[in-house]
């Protein structure tokens, strides 16, 4: 990916003494491959976008399964 951008606002939750020690951390990718360019976002369990990047063409249809 060329570019990364990241939610400085996001921040991975603080441990505290009330936290569950089973509790585990949900996060989710996003991508989007086109012929143009492909998008990739993560984000926290309540959606909000913790890093996104940009990068090149990923259709194989476009660039080749090889490339893709």
């Amino acid at each position: 990916m060329a570019t990364l951008y990241s939610n400085t606002q996001a921040r991975p939750p603080q441990s505290s003494s009330t936290a569950h020690e089973s509790e585990t951390l949900q996060y989710f990718l996003g991508l989007d491959g086109g012929g143009t360019r492909t998008r990739a976002v993560i984000t926290d369990a309540s959606l909000r976008s913790l890093s996104e990047a940009t990068g090149g063409a990923s259709n194989p249809l476009r660039v080749g399964f090889d490339a893709a």
